[in-house]
């Protein structure tokens, strides 16, 4: 059984990743494709940027097309990008 500080703890994450996703289709959401460099702009870990890239790949949320290049996944995708 978990504990109510455990899920409070567990909720803020969650809300934190969502809030750092809905800032990146704020910052791309335009764009059929996003470089990481454009996310490791101002005082930010890149640490951080990749960790959070990796699981957003992970869940499905972007698709990496090669090391340091993405796309928003069909849901997200204002922008389709050009198959070449």
């Amino acid at each position: 059984m978990h504990s109510v500080k455990s899920v409070a703890v567990t909720c803020h994450l969650w809300h934190n990743i969502v809030m750092e996703f809905n800032e990146l289709l704020r910052k791309v959401g335009d764009e059929p494709l996003f470089e990481t460099a454009l996310l490791l702009a101002g005082e930010i870990s890149a640490d951080d940027v990749h960790r959070q890239l990796s699981r957003w790949t992970q869940t499905g949320r972007i698709i990496q097309l090669r090391r340091g290049l993405y796309t928003l996944s069909p849901p997200f995708q204002k922008v389709k990008p050009h198959p070449f």
